[in-house]
């Protein structure tokens, strides 16, 4: 699928698939001074075509049919229960189902850290966040960022693994280790 940037070709920040078996990616390019720009998400359909989602300056008449006004800066999706929930560098932006209504959830709402890297779902079904602040769980209602360090420092990335979940994280430690 060919997704055209303003600038240069389009980077890859994570894929992930979603329901309908369709391909979710979190893109961004580099612009003529070379920094970062962050693009949206592309999601690629079965049929190879691709809707683009983002928050740019479009109006609402321009957008494309099913195009969702969402944050430029995603940084990783996860599907539960038929809701969207997208973490950015502003905070987690939650899709719900299909009123597809948008609801911002930020550190007023609970969360450790708006700077959010990565939503995965534990195997219970429950939903982490890994933000700069930690790693967190919402229990349906409330934010929950109780885990024991090292997950208190930044979490970057989950994966399930061994019917639990690994978490890359920042920990700093006064005693230095060799691993």
């Amino acid at each position: 699928v060919e997704v055209k940037v303003p600038h240069g070709g389009v980077q890859v920040h994570f894929l992930r698939i979603g329901p309908q078996g369709r391909i979710w990616a979190g893109a961004s390019y580099v612009d003529a001074q070379k920094e970062e720009r962050p693009w949206g998400i592309v999601v690629i359909g079965l049929d190879g075509k691709a809707l683009f989602h983002r928050s740019s300056t479009l109006p609402e008449e321009d957008r494309p049919s099913g195009s969702l006004a969402l944050p430029d800066d995603l940084r990783d999706v996860s599907f539960l229960q038929g809701d969207l929930w997208l973490a950015t560098g502003s905070g987690i932006c939650h899709v719900i189902g299909k009123t597809q209504k948008i609801v911002q959830i930020t550190e007023n709402e609970g969360l450790a850290s708006e700077l959010v890297y990565g939503i995965a779902r534990d195997p219970e079904g429950r939903l982490l966040v890994g933000t700069f602040g930690g790693l967190g769980r919402y229990d349906g209602k409330f934010w929950h960022f109780d885990f024991p360090a090292p997950l208190t420092s930044a979490a970057r990335t989950m994966v399930p693994a061994r019917g639990g979940i690994m978490v890359a994280t920042l920990w700093l430690s006064r005693k230095a280790r060799t691993v």
